[in-house]
């Protein structure tokens, strides 16, 4: 049975079928993985930035300007940065200092970045071969004219990136294997149809 069984994985035409359409359509799935996954990562920094603008805002709506270090804590988690600065007509104001000591070994503008160095930047990124901390430039999507600079810890956004992957793989070989019984049965189905007639 075991014989059989291996004969038709290895030799059959609807197995060399199954697998040469699970091979192609998993092969097209990695290729569109790959813009996605600079374009989710771009979509991640941008949500971090427009999360930080408004956390920004809340403090410059306390009293003078200025809350008090549990409230900074919770509104640099809330946004998922480690600092945030404004800057505006030429003039930068440290909103949100960071909790502790940060390092930003790394810059990146938002505003200068292709598709090709997202890309790039998100798989440095998820084999550890990015800085640690980096400093995020990009305008504002709330308030034309403002400029805002955050702090990023690039694990937080490399299990993102992961989870993602994750995902799409997942669905990528579902897609794949019910491509590949969709063939077979219609080449069945064909092949059945020429031998009745």
């Amino acid at each position: 049975m075991r014989k059989v069984f291996g004969r038709w994985i290895g030799h059959s035409l609807s197995a060399r079928l199954l697998w040469l359409t699970v091979i192609v359509t998993l092969l097209t799935e990695v290729m569109i993985l790959l813009p996605s996954l600079g374009r989710e990562r771009s979509a991640w920094l941008m949500n971090r930035v427009t999360e930080a603008h408004l956390a920004a805002l809340t403090v410059s709506a306390a009293p003078h300007g200025v809350v008090d270090l549990s409230t900074r804590n919770e509104l640099l988690r809330l946004s998922g940065t480690e600092a945030i600065r404004l800057a505006q007509g030429g003039r930068s104001i440290l909103v949100l200092p960071p909790r502790g000591t940060v390092h930003a070994e790394g810059a990146i503008n938002l505003a200068h970045e292709t598709l090709f160095g997202s890309v790039i930047r998100a798989i440095e990124v998820q084999f550890g071969l990015a800085p640690r901390d980096v400093l995020v430039t990009a305008p504002s999507p709330l308030q034309h004219g403002v400029i805002v600079q955050i702090v990023v810890h690039n694990p937080v956004l490399a299990a993102h990136l992961w989870r993602y992957v994750e995902h799409i793989a997942a669905l990528s070989v579902a897609i794949a294997l019910l491509t590949g019984l969709w063939s077979i049965s219609c080449s069945t189905v064909c092949w059945c149809c020429r031998c009745g007639a």
